[in-house]
């Protein structure tokens, strides 16, 4: 019988929102606002976490508690299959929000209340949340958790040219035609019938490609775009903040300090659904565009619908000079050592 964490915490979901029905209607809450326009998200971000969820010390963008802002523009990508700081729910496997999966979604739980393993419920010191808004919540991750209105968005591709040598074909053509005429007259001045000709022509005809020698491509190493500058120039200093990818929040899963940033980066397989689907790895070497490191770090705005958050998270995106490092590195092979 398998008993797992997991398991014996989605037999919660469906009993405490029977629960917070039952005492919403007997406090007189209606249903959602029928006002609301815009996606489902676009609802949950106006009626829920503007208006119950960004006071001081709470998940606004100064404070971020636990590592979570969810002011509009940065709450999508810091909610969609991102793993939660709470070490209980991560020992349960949850995370923050699982597009269709309710009892997964850690963000319920919170809002729910008890099991107590969790924490305080959300909001914190101040009523809980109604049945009709907790529902809201519910039926926006049972949909597949839809991004805010708008076109999707993809992140940009960067072709890479490579030259290709030539074959050069130098044909060498002989024709030496041969003809020899003889006529013979003989003493008594018969001739005879007609001149013996014979023609003979021979034709030498080669054609042997010769390539040229193949020209040997030293590659340029960019200044700065040695792993350990990459480290030192970018990880160290974009990627190790509060609820970021240091050794004690580990944000998707992922490591980047100076011991293990290699291992968790070359070759390794990304956290991200989306990512997983299409066969990327976190760092690809010798190829930037099937490399998530770079796809991540260069989408065209701040939360992307199929690939989350840019990174470096809730911060301004990197430089196109460290960008450009990157890659020359990954071009390279992404080698440990130079």
């Amino acid at each position: 019988m398998n008993d797992s964490p997991t398991l014996r915490l989605r037999g919660w979901i469906p009993f405490l929102l029977a629960v917070a029905t039952v005492c919403a209607g007997c406090a007189g809450d209606g249903p959602p606002p029928t006002s609301a326009t815009g996606s489902s998200f676009d609802v949950v971000q106006r009626e829920i976490f503007q208006m119950r969820c960004l006071d001081a010390g709470c998940h606004n963008s100064t404070d971020q508690a636990e590592g979570l802002n969810l002011e509009s523009g940065s709450s999508y990508g810091a909610l969609i299959n991102v793993v939660p700081r709470n070490a209980a729910a991560r020992s349960a496997g949850l995370l923050r929000v699982v597009p269709g999966d309710p009892e997964g979604s850690f963000l319920l739980f919170k809002l729910l209340g008890p099991p107590s393993q969790f924490g305080t419920r959300m909001p914190q010191g101040k009523p809980a949340l109604s049945a009709a808004d907790i529902e809201l919540v519910r039926a926006w991750i049972e949909e597949g958790a839809p991004g805010p209105s708008g076109p999707p968005l993809t992140p940009t591709a960067t072709a890479t040219v490579t030259d290709t040598p030539t074959i050069t074909e130098t044909p060498t053509d002989t024709a030496t035609p041969t003809i020899s005429a003889t006529a013979t007259i003989s003493p008594t001045g018969t001739l005879p019938p007609s001149p013996t000709v014979t023609q003979s022509a021979t034709r030498t005809a080669s054609g042997t490609p010769t390539p040229t020698a193949s020209p040997t491509v030293k590659p340029t190493i960019l200044a700065g775009s040695r792993f350990t500058e990459i480290q030192a120039d970018v990880f160290d200093v974009s990627c190790m903040s509060e609820g970021c990818h240091n050794l004690r929040d580990q944000a998707g899963g992922q490591i980047l300090d100076a011991v293990a940033s290699y291992d968790q980066l070359v070759g390794a397989t990304p956290t991200q659904p989306n990512a997983v689907s299409r066969g990327f790895l976190r760092v690809k070497p010798g190829d930037p565009d099937n490399s998530f490191l770079l796809v991540k770090l260069t989408l065209p705005t701040a939360f992307d619908p199929v690939f989350s958050a840019r990174m470096p998270q809730a911060t301004p995106a990197l430089p196109a000079q460290q960008i450009e490092q990157i890659r020359a590195w990954i071009l390279r092979g992404a080698l440990r050592d130079e």
